[in-house]
């Protein structure tokens, strides 16, 4: 899974530059993670525009995504919701109300986490992995960690 091998590096990264400028973790974690939103919400509208991270199929509703001749369900453009503007408005009430330093950051994971879970009961899973123990995605699996961290 792409996004949760990225989040790994964004941590090493985000740990490496805390230590170079002698900065709180907790501070460059709730920062970063305050604006990734952002990024995600346009990467999903990104990957609805490529008809890529199909949903189920048949799907006959608005904004299907044609591939090879099937329509599927825009789950991309769920994901752009929640993972991007939904999650955007979470953490900027955070942002206003923060009591505490990884505070941002938490719930970034946690929101983050609990979406990407249950949007993936739409989407189709990855192509080489499929289902695991029949019944969960990949991105389901790695999302637990993120949820209980």
């Amino acid at each position: 899974m792409s996004f949760h091998g990225g989040v790994i590096g964004v941590i090493i990264a985000m740990g490496s530059y805390a230590l170079r400028y002698k900065k709180s973790f907790l501070l460059v974690a709730d920062q970063v993670t305050s604006i990734l939103p952002i990024g995600l919400g346009l990467g999903r509208i990104g990957n609805y525009l490529n008809g890529e991270l199909l949903g189920f199929a048949p799907y006959t509703g608005p904004l299907a995504i044609l591939r090879n001749g099937v329509s599927h369900f825009p789950s991309t453009l769920l994901e752009a919701l929640f993972e991007g503007i939904v999650l955007f408005l979470i953490l900027s009430y955070f942002i206003k109300n923060q009591k505490f330093s990884g505070q941002i950051a938490s719930h970034f994971l946690l929101w983050y986490g609990i979406f990407r879970f249950t949007i993936e009961f739409v989407r189709l899973p990855d192509a080489g992995i499929g289902y695991l123990f029949g019944v969960i995605t990949m991105g389901q699996l790695l999302s637990i960690p993120m949820i209980v961290f």
